[in-house]
C-alpha cells in the first residue's frame, strides 16, 4: 500500500467515524422496493424518524424505535439534537431519517446538512417527485422550472409565470390546485394546460388533464380531489387571452387608499413592471425612470438594498423580484400599507422588510447598530426623494465595499445636493427626461414628466 492510499484510507475512516445520521429517500412504493444499501441502513438503525406514511410502510421486524414527524417541524430538529448527544457515530449510523424521494429536491436533506454538516450524514436518495413528474409528462429537465409551495408563500408562483413556460408545482395542500387555477384565470391564462399528477410511483397514482377554466368541473367528474402529494404540471400559452369581465370582488382590499386601483396582470413581465402592476396613490418611481434606476443599482442575488422614501415600494419590489433583499423605509403609514399589499401580491415577504419611519431616523439607528456589528451594511442604497447633504454623506459611509448609491431628485434643492455630491465625490450625474404621447384634441402630443436628476456613486 502506498503512502497516498494509506492517507486516503485514514481520511475516509475519520469521515466515516463522524457519521451518526443516515438520510434514506423513500417513495410511494414504500420499504419493499428500496435499494439494498438503503434497506440495510434502516435495519441497522436504532432510531428512525419520518413521515407517518413512510413509518407505517416499515416492516415490523425492524428493531429500531420508529417515530413519525411531529408538528411543528422544529420539534423534530430538537429531537434530533438530543439523539445526537446520546448516540455514538458508527456504521451503520444509529439514527435514520426517511425522506420523501430525493432528500435534496425540496426535501429535508438541505435542512439536515445545514444543521449538522455533510460529514455527519450518510445519504441514499430515491427517485424525486420532480423526476417522476418529468418522466410522466415526457419533459426534459432543462425544459421546465420546478417550484414548491411547501412552507412558502403561494404568490411565489406568480414570479414564474412567463410565455410558453413549463412549470412543475409541488403542492402544499390539496386545495392549492384550485387556487392555482384561480390565479391563472385572474391572469387571463384560463386556456393553459394543467395536469394533476397524484401520488406518482404508488399504486394509487392518477393523472388528470384539464385547464384552469375547467378544473373544478373535471375534479367533480373524477369524483376525487388531489392529495397533498400532488404535482401540477403547467404549460402556459405564448400570451394571455383577452381580459374577462371584472370579478364581483377585487382580489385585494383597497381600503387603505381611495385612489388606489387594482393592480394589472404581470404575465411575462420581468423588469420595469408597468405602473399599473402596483397598488399606489401616485407616489412611486415611474416605469421608465425605474428602469434606469434599477440599471444603475445593478441588482444582484441576495444583495441588500435600502430603499429610502419608498412610496409604493416599486424599486424595492423589483429589486427583490430580481432575487435581492430589501429594506423599504416609508414614513407615511398609508403608503406603507399599500407597500404591504404589493409585497404580498408578489410573495416577497421573505425578501422585503417594510419600516414605517423617516429616512433620517432609520439611518441614525442603522449607524448605531453597525457600530456594534449587529447589522449588515447594504450593497445598494436608493433615495427617491427628500435628500439632504448630511444624509447623503452619512449613507456613503454606511455602504458596503463596492456598494452603489443612487439618488433621484426632481426639486431644485435636491438637484443642488446631488450636484454638490458630484463635485465632492465624483460618480455619475444624469438628467432623465421622459415624455409620452397623449391625446391633444384630434391629434396627439408629447406630455413630459418632471425631469429627474440622478446621482450614482460607487464606493
Amino acid at each position: 500500500m502506498t503512502a497516498q492510499q494509506s492517507a486516503q484510507q485514514s481520511v475516509q475512516g475519520s469521515v466515516k467515524s463522524l457519521v451518526w445520521l443516515s438520510v434514506v429517500g423513500i417513495g410511494e412504493e414504500g420499504f419493499d422496493v428500496l435499494l439494498p444499501e438503503a434497506r440495510s441502513l434502516c435495519e441497522g438503525a436504532r432510531h428512525i424518524l419520518g413521515a407517518r406514511r413512510h413509518i407505517e410502510s416499515l416492516p415490523k421486524s425492524l428493531q429500531a424505535c420508529a417515530e413519525p414527524w411531529s408538528s411543528p417541524f422544529e420539534e423534530n430538529l430538537t429531537n434530533l439534537d438530543a439523539l445526537q448527544k446520546k448516540v455514538q457515530a458508527g456504521s451503520p449510523p444509529p439514527v435514520c431519517v426517511l425522506a420523501t424521494g430525493d432528500p435534496f429536491c425540496y426535501g429535508v436533506g438541505t435542512t439536515l446538512v445545514r444543521r449538522y454538516g455533510r460529514e455527519a450524514l450518510r445519504i441514499v436518495p430515491w427517485r424525486s417527485s420532480v423526476s417522476l413528474a418529468a418522466a410522466t409528462m415526457g419533459w426534459a429537465h432543462d425544459s421546465f422550472q420546478s417550484v414548491s409551495l411547501h412552507g412558502r408563500p403561494f404568490g411565489l408562483l406568480r414570479r414564474r409565470l412567463a410565455p410558453c413556460a413549463r412549470l412543475l408545482v409541488l403542492l402544499s395542500k390539496a386545495s392549492d390546485a384550485q387556487r392555482i387555477a384561480e390565479m391563472l384565470c385572474a391572469e387571463n391564462l384560463a386556456s393553459a394546460s394543467m395536469t394533476l399528477l397524484n401520488k406518482l410511483g404508488g399504486v394509487e397514482a392518477s393523472i388528470l388533464r384539464s385547464t384552469p377554466k375547467r378544473l373544478e368541473c373535471d375534479l367533480a367528474a373524477a369524483e376525487g380531489q388531489p392529495s397533498a402529494l400532488s404535482i401540477v404540471a403547467l404549460e402556459l400559452p405564448a400570451s394571455p387571452s383577452a381580459p374577462s369581465a371584472a370579478p364581483s370582488s377585487a382580489p385585494l382590499s383597497l381600503s387603505a387608499s381611495a385612489s388606489a386601483s387594482a393592480p394589472a396582470a404581470v404575465f411575462g413581465q420581468r423588469f420595469a413592471l408597468p405602473d399599473e402592476s402596483f397598488v399606489h396613490d401616485g407616489q412611486l418611481t415611474k416605469r421608465h425612470a425605474r428602469a434606469l434606476t434599477l440599471a444603475s443599482l445593478v441588482p444582484q442575488r441576495d444583495a441588500l438594498l435600502w430603499d429610502l422614501g419608498a412610496g409604493a415600494g416599486s424599486v424595492a419590489l423589483e429589486w427583490c423580484w430580481a432575487g435581492g433583499r430589501a429594506c423599504a423605509v416609508e414614513r407615511d403609514s398609508r403608503r406603507a400599507v399599500l407597500m404591504e399589499k404589493n409585497r404580498a401580491r408578489f410573495a416577497l415577504e421573505d425578501r422585503m422588510e417594510i419600516v414605517c419611519d423617516s429616512a433620517q431616523n432609520f439611518v441614525l439607528r442603522a449607524a448605531q447598530s453597525l457600530k456594534t456589528e449587529s447589522s449588515v451594511r447594504p450593497q445598494a442604497i436608493f433615495i427617491g426623494g427628500g435628500i439632504d447633504k448630511a444624509l447623503l454623506e452619512q449613507l456613503l459611509q454606511l455602504l458596503a465595499a463596492n456598494g452603489r448609491l443612487v439618488a433621484n431628485a426632481v426639486s431644485l434643492a435636491g438637484e443642488g445636493v446631488l450636484s454638490e455630491a458630484y463635485r465632492r465625490h465624483g460618480g455619475e450625474l444624469v438628467r432623465i427626461a421622459v415624455a409620452q404621447a397623449q391625446p391633444l384634441g384630434e391629434t396627439h402630443a408629447f406630455s413630459p414628466q418632471r425631469d429627474i436628476t440622478q446621482y450614482v456613486r460607487r464606493v
